[in-house]
């Protein structure tokens, strides 16, 4: 289950992340606020990432959550 917040970006992301749209759950993730959870953005775009076959940004991003 991806990281929630009350954040327009981070909502349309978790649409795309739990439809397997992983490109898309990454550019909303990316526009989200700066005030929102860094290290649960950083869990969501990790989970992105892999499934993009992103191994490398994935752990790095994992490592930030």
């Amino acid at each position: 289950k991806p990281f929630e917040a009350p954040d327009p970006e981070v909502e349309e992301g978790n649409r795309a992340y739990v439809d397997g749209r992983w490109d898309d759950a990454l550019t909303h993730y990316r526009k989200a606020s700066p005030q929102v959870d860094q290290g649960g953005l950083a869990y969501n775009r990790g989970t992105a990432k892999a499934g993009l076959g992103d191994v490398d940004g994935a752990i790095k991003d994992y490592d930030k959550a």
